[in-house]
């Protein structure tokens, strides 16, 4: 394993194999972006950036903050206001941020509950005025941006119209075509289904629900087909935005950019996993490890929702979709045989990063953003790992390539996170990661990703990766953002105090290589409760072990290099979930082990460079043989 600083200096840096292809990919990417503007954390065009100096704006967010149920977090609609205050706020880590209306099914479900976050009816008639001068002035800026040909502005700006409407529910407010796609979002198909030319479903086995962009045949539930339409609608509604230089000129050519063609989108909708496998298993290898596909050849998406709703999957297969069919033009991209293909699925997991919050009869939206889910990993291994991977190699990889089994992981995530870093580092390399794809895919544009060499990306991609987590601004917690890997970030113990004060759950937080101690997780605003915990080389003590241990869900603690001893793991005794345990180079003995036997679901302990002895470890692997294979003996 190379050093951080050894791989900044790619001249002395040993490289990986091809098959690591998928960190290189993340951690270049990032890097492209930020050279490419020389400015990184300029924050590119967002809905929120642009009505955020907006007077209204500006009158309405303050009036918010003096409410009191604003500020309190014990507040049943304190949220509400927090995901507000955001929409009218400008992110500062480069993420981009929009509101979208809710169907109009769903927002009705919404409105008492929007009522009810006003403590009277004169402040809720106050928050109709505030609102309304607010829509004024963003239908004023958008007609002007229009009038201007900045129609890029104005789509956005009529997008967050649209989306901020739904609050004003004494206000008429005029409505925007394009958004009826999501406000009205289900039409009935015809009487008759036809036979399904892919599935060869019988016309009368399964549900036609057709929307002004798509068509999804489904064979689930009725409320998970309905669920499947708004939100196809909706991650359409964001791509759109975030890429229009992709459609520009379609749009241009017709000038109706709700619908850049007249085909719509084709979406399957299986009923289970068992259909879905059987279904595409002699099209697609190892399907059964899937949750979603985008078939380019028969120009369909095909998913099924399990219990979890395959949410990401289904941004992720659309967005592959898009971008294969959003326009008119000639596609040359073959996701099997083109070189290059790291950047086609990078995008799709950036994409992934879409994450929502209610907002009364509306959401908000982020997309990238320090916190994004597949930017965590690629953080993991740039950052905790140190891995980088050659750009000679990685960039010429084909799609049978990248998706070879062997460290696909690790391609993955350097894919990921190397969009994430050109779509969160300004207009200017955002619009070149978008004239890379449109080069990718139909080969009509000149392609400028630069640099894209080993000298300098690496030192870019790492300034990415540690100082976006810096940014100043609240943390704003998403559900579908549970992990935090924030290793050598150099973030000290207030910034975490302030993040963890909003949001307490978590499934991995990895704060290694940090100057932080035991305040962090002994503050008294939160109490902690994480799946996944590693602190190795930090300055925390025994201390903060009591809190530690006692968190319900811990699975997997790492305190390698820490100054534990046995006096602070005496907590471990009897603990019932904790399956892997780091203590590699802390102060242990032969009486932590004891403690050990009585935990029993420990699967891993690594307890090598302690003061632990062979005969006491040989001791536990007799009570505990399945340790031996996945431990580190002292």
């Amino acid at each position: 394993m190379i050093g951080l600083d050894s791989l900044i200096n790619l001249r002395n840096l040993t490289i990986s194999s091809p098959l690591d292809v998928a960190f290189w990919k993340a951690s270049l990417l990032g890097l492209l972006i930020l050279i490419c503007t020389r400015s990184p954390f300029v924050s590119p065009i967002a809905m929120a950036s642009e009505i955020a100096e907006l007077p209204a704006a500006k009158e309405l967010a303050i009036w918010i903050d003096s409410l009191p149920q604003s500020k309190n977090r014990e507040h049943p609609h304190f949220e509400f206001f927090r995901s507000l205050q955001a929409a009218l706020s400008t992110p500062t880590d480069g993420r981009q941020r929009f509101v979208l209306p809710m169907s109009q099914t769903r927002a009705k479900r919404q409105a008492l509950s929007l009522k009810q976050s006003f403590s009277s009816d004169d402040e809720r008639k106050q928050f109709e005025v505030y609102l309304g001068r607010l829509l004024t002035e963003i239908r004023d800026k958008a007609k002007t941006e229009a009038q201007s040909n900045r129609i890029e502005k104005s789509l956005r700006l009529n997008w967050v119209h649209a989306g901020l409407s739904p609050l004003a529910v004494q206000l008429k407010t005029e409505t925007w075509e394009p958004a009826e796609a999501i406000l009205n979002p289900k039409r009935p198909g015809p009487n008759q289904n036809p036979n399904h030319p892919v599935t060869g479903w019988r016309g009368s086995t399964y549900d036609w629900i057709r929307t002004p962009h798509f068509d999804i045949a489904s064979r689930g539930s009725k409320a998970d087909a309905a669920m499947m339409a708004e939100l196809c609608e909706q991650v359409y509604a964001v791509w759109q935005q975030i890429f229009y230089p992709y459609w520009a000129n379609e749009y241009k050519q017709s000038g109706a950019p709700s619908k850049l063609t007249n085909t719509p989108f084709q979406v399957v909708l299986f009923s289970n996993k068992r259909e879905y496998e059987e279904t595409l298993k002699k099209q697609v290898p190892n399907v059964d490890l899937s949750t979603g596909y985008y078939s380019q050849t028969a120009r369909h998406s095909f998913f099924y929702f399990d219990q979890s709703k395959s949410y990401a999957t289904l941004v992720h297969e659309l967005t592959h979709q898009f971008f294969a069919e959003a326009t008119s033009a000639s596609l040359q991209f073959d996701p099997d045989a083109s070189p290059g293909f790291w950047v086609a699925e990078g995008v799709a997991l950036y994409m992934e990063s879409m994450s929502i919050r209610e907002l009364g009869p509306a959401i908000l939206v982020d997309v990238g953003g320090w916190d994004a889910p597949r930017l965590q990993s690629a953080r993991f291994h740039f950052l905790r790992n140190e891995t980088w991977l050659t750009i000679e190699s990685f960039g010429k990889l084909t799609g049978a390539g990248f998706r070879k089994p062997d460290d696909i992981a690790l391609r993955y995530s350097f894919a990921g996170g190397l969009v994430h870093r050109w779509m969160d580092s300004g207009e200017a390399s955002r619009n070149q990661m978008i004239q890379h794809l449109r080069y990718l895919y139909f080969q009509d544009v000149d392609s400028y990703l630069e640099p894209w060499d080993d000298e300098d990306l690496p030192r870019l991609y790492a300034e990415y990766m540690q100082n976006g987590p810096k940014q100043t601004g609240e943390y704003l917690p998403y559900l579908n953002r549970p992990d935090l890997v924030l290793s050598r970030c150099g973030l000290d113990g207030e910034r975490l105090v302030r993040l963890f004060s909003r949001r307490s759950k978590w499934n991995w937080v990895d704060l290694s290589f940090n100057e932080i101690d035991d305040q962090v997780l002994l503050n008294g605003q939160y109490k902690l409760d994480i799946v996944r915990l590693s602190l190795e080389n930090t300055k925390v003590t025994d201390r903060c072990l009591e809190s530690i241990l006692k968190m319900p869900k811990l699975e997997e603690l790492d305190l390698s290099n820490c100054s534990t001893t046995d006096e602070g793991l005496r907590f471990m005794e009897g603990n019932r979930s904790i399956r892997i345990l780091w203590l590699s180079g802390t102060r242990i003995t032969d009486e932590t082990l004891k403690l050990l036997e009585s935990c029993p679901r420990l699967e891993s302990v690594h307890v090598d460079r302690t003061e632990v002895t062979k005969e006491a470890w040989e001791r536990l692997l007799k009570i505990k043989p399945r340790l031996r294979s996945a431990s580190t003996a002292p």
